[in-house]
């Protein structure tokens, strides 16, 4: 089974469809594709501007709302893995930061030692910071 592409263009197309809300689902996954939620929500105001022929201005209380949500939803999926490995989302961001936002580089996989070597060096500069 072919797996559907769903483009921006498409989604324009939004009334005449009957499953919209996968669509974006699909467009955000698998066409857009990125992992920092700046670019996310930067993408979400422009598909909705699209969408539904708005504009919604840049640094508005609007584009504010977008921010918030794709922010709270990075930091909640951090803060769930922070969790099921026993530490703060905050050390977990700091170790993985190069990966979140570099995901067109091709960086070397840190493996479990790595990330726990990571996370460890990201809570000794917190706590030296804190002195």
């Amino acid at each position: 089974m072919d797996k559907k592409i769903v483009t921006k263009e498409s989604l324009a197309d939004w009334q005449n469809t009957a499953y919209y809300d996968n669509d974006l689902h699909l467009y955000f996954e698998d066409t857009y594709g990125r992992w920092n939620w700046t670019e996310i929500y930067r993408e979400g105001v422009s598909v909705c501007n699209l969408m539904f022929d708005y504009e919604i201005e840049e640094d508005s209380p609007l584009e504010s709302v977008f921010a918030a949500v794709a922010a709270q939803a990075a930091y909640g999926a951090f803060s769930a893995v922070a969790q099921a490995i026993g530490t703060d989302r905050h050390y977990l961001m700091g170790a993985i930061e190069d990966y979140y936002e570099n995901k067109d580089e091709s960086l070397p996989a840190l493996g479990y030692d790595g990330l726990r070597s990571a996370i460890e060096e990201e809570q000794k500069m917190s706590d030296d910071f804190e002195k």
